[in-house]
C-alpha cells in the first residue's frame, strides 16, 4: 500500500446528496440570531415597566424595559456592550409670556438642542449604564434668565440582578426615576435638562402581579444642580390584582432643606388604573402630605398638611379613521394657609419632583400647589404613527395664598376660589421612523380679569416644533 497516495474520493449517491442539501438549506439561508440585540434607541436601564397608565400622554418619552431599545441583560457570563444616543431639536416661539412666566426655559424664543450619548455594559448579573447630556439654545432672546446647562452626567448607574434571585434587583448611582403618571416622582424628560436622582433603589418583584421599590435618593432638578439637601426615602408598590385593574401605593419621606430651616414631609398616596371594558377607562390618584417645618434661631414651629387629587374618566370610540377618546378630568393641590391657636398650620401641598403636566402644560404657568383645574381632552389616534390631542382647562386658586404662577403673588380677597384663566392646547405627534418622531404643539392662555392686571395682556400663547431621533 502506498501511503503517499491519497485515497480515492467516493461520492455518495445523488439521492443522498439531494437530501443533505435540502436539510442544510434552511440553516444556510437563515442567518443565526444575534445573541444580544443592540438597542435601537436611547433608553435608560432604570425606565419603568409600563407605569405610564392607560391614558399616557403623547409627549411621554418613557419606554417599558421590555421594548426594543432597553439595554440588554443576559444570563450568560459573557461581556456585552452597547451604545445609545439621542438628538433633539426644538423651536420655541412665545407671545406675551415674559411677564406671565419669567425665566422658564420653554417660553423663550429660541431653537433649543439636546444631545445624549450613553454606553451600556453587562456581564452575568451586572448591568451598567453611563450617559452624558449636553443642552443649549441658539438665538436665545433672554440670555440672563435661567441659563441652560452645557454638559452634565445624566446617568451613571449599576444594576445587580442575581441569577439565583430573579425576584430581586438593586440599582446604585445616578439614575432616572419615573413612577405612575409622574405626578409625584418623574423623569420630566420634556424639559431641556431632565430630573436625575442620586442614591439606591432595591426592587422586589413577583411576576406581573407585584413590584415593590424601596428608594433612598437625593433629589436634583437636573444633572448640574448643586446639592440642596433634599433627601427622599420611601417605598413605591405597584401591582395588578385583576386583569382590568392596576393599583399603586406609595409612602415617601422627604427632608427638604431650605435657607430658613428644614421641612420634614411624609407623602402617602394611591393610584388606580381601571379598564372594565374596551371602550371605557379611568384613572384616580389621591395623596395626603403631613409634616412640620422648623426655623433655626427662632422659636417658631409650623405644622404642614396638604392634599392632592387627580381623576379622569375616558370613553374610547372606534371609527373608520382611528379611535377617538373623550376624557373629562379634574385635579386639585391644596394651598390655603390657616391659623389654629398659637401654632401656624399651612395646608399647602409641597411638590416633590414631578414630571409636571405634559398634556396641556406647554405654557407651564402653574406649579402643583394652591391650584384647582377642571377640563377635558379629545384624542384622535389617526394611525399607529399619528396622534392628535385637543385639550382645555380652567384654572383657579384661593385668595390670601401665593398663586401658583405669575411670580407667585398673593391676591387679597374673601379666601374663596378665584378663576385664573383658561388654557387651550393642540398637540400632534408623528412617528416618522421607528427611532424618530416629530412633535408639534400650540397653547393659548386667556387670563381672567383679575389676572390681566398682573401680566398686562389679555392673551398669551406658546408654539413648539420638535424633532427627536434615537439611535
Amino acid at each position: 500500500m502506498n501511503l503517499l497516495r491519497a485515497p480515492t474520493l467516493r461520492l455518495p449517491p445523488a439521492n443522498l446528496l439531494a437530501a443533505l442539501v435540502l436539510a442544510l438549506l434552511p440553516r444556510i439561508a437563515t442567518p443565526a440570531p444575534a445573541a444580544v440585540p443592540l438597542p435601537a434607541m436611547a433608553t435608560p436601564l432604570v425606565s419603568e415597566q409600563g407605569m405610564a397608565g392607560l391614558l399616557a400622554d403623547v409627549t411621554q418619552t418613557g419606554q417599558p424595559e421590555d421594548e426594543p431599545g432597553a439595554a440588554p441583560h443576559v444570563d450568560d457570563s459573557g461581556i456585552h456592550t452597547a451604545l445609545d444616543a439621542e438628538i433633539r431639536l426644538r423651536a420655541s416661539l412665545p407671545w406675551n409670556l415674559t411677564t406671565a412666566e419669567p425665566g422658564a426655559d420653554v417660553v423663550r424664543s429660541a431653537v433649543f438642542h439636546r444631545e445624549k450619548l450613553g454606553g451600556s455594559f453587562s456581564q452575568g448579573p451586572v448591568d451598567a449604564h453611563v450617559q452624558l447630556q449636553a443642552s443649549g439654545a441658539f438665538g436665545d432672546a433672554d440670555p440672563g434668565a435661567l441659563q441652560l446647562p452645557t454638559v452634565g452626567l445624566q446617568q451613571a448607574v449599576v444594576r445587580i440582578q442575581p441569577q439565583s434571585l430573579k425576584w430581586l434587583s438593586a440599582e446604585m448611582g445616578r439614575m432616572v426615576l419615573d413612577y405612575g403618571a409622574g405626578r409625584m416622582i418623574g423623569a420630566y424628560d420634556f424639559q431641556a435638562a431632565s430630573n436625575v436622582f442620586d442614591g439606591l433603589r432595591v426592587r422586589m418583584s413577583y411576576q406581573k402581579y407585584l413590584d415593590v421599590d424601596v428608594i433612598a435618593v437625593k433629589l436634583r432638578r437636573n444633572s448640574t444642580q448643586p446639592d440642596q439637601d433634599r433627601n427622599l426615602f420611601g417605598a413605591y408598590i405597584s401591582g395588578q390584582p385583576h386583569e382590568q385593574l392596576r393599583a399603586e401605593l406609595y409612602v415617601l419621606y422627604l427632608v427638604d432643606g431650605t435657607a430658613n430651616g428644614h421641612a420634614f414631609l411624609t407623602t402617602m398616596g394611591t393610584r388606580l388604573d381601571w379598564r372594565p371594558v374596551a371602550w371605557l377607562s379611568g384613572e384616580i390618584e389621591a395623596a395626603l402630605q403631613v409634616g412640620d417645618q422648623d426655623a433655626p434661631g427662632r422659636d417658631s414651629h409650623q405644622s404642614l398638611i396638604g392634599s392632592a387629587f387627580f381623576g379622569e374618566l375616558a370613553a374610547h370610540i372606534p371609527t373608520r379613521h382611528g379611535p377617538i377618546s373623550l376624557a373629562p378630568f379634574t385635579q386639585f393641590y391644596s394651598g390655603a394657609p390657616t391659623q389654629t391657636g398659637t401654632v401656624s398650620t399651612a395646608t399647602a401641598w409641597r411638590p416633590l419632583y414631578p414630571s409636571l403636566d405634559q398634556v396641556v402644560g406647554l405654557l407651564q404657568l402653574f406649579q402643583p400647589t394652591n391650584l384647582l383645574q377642571n377640563g377635558g381632552r379629545l384624542r384622535w389616534q389617526a394611525s399607529e404613527a399619528i396622534a392628535l390631542d385637543f385639550n382645555g382647562r380652567v384654572s383657579a386658586s384661593r385668595d390670601n395664598a401665593p398663586l401658583p404662577g405669575f411670580g407667585n403673588p398673593t391676591l387679597a380677597g374673601d379666601g374663596g376660589w378665584r378663576v385664573l384663566g383658561s388654557e387651550l392646547d393642540l398637540l400632534a405627534r408623528w412617528e416618522v421612523l421607528r427611532s424618530s418622531a416629530i412633535f408639534v404643539g400650540a397653547g393659548l392662555f386667556l387670563p381672567s380679569a383679575s389676572i390681566q392686571s398682573l401680566i398686562g395682556h389679555s392673551a398669551a400663547c406658546q408654539a413648539l416644533a420638535q424633532w427627536t431621533s434615537r439611535f
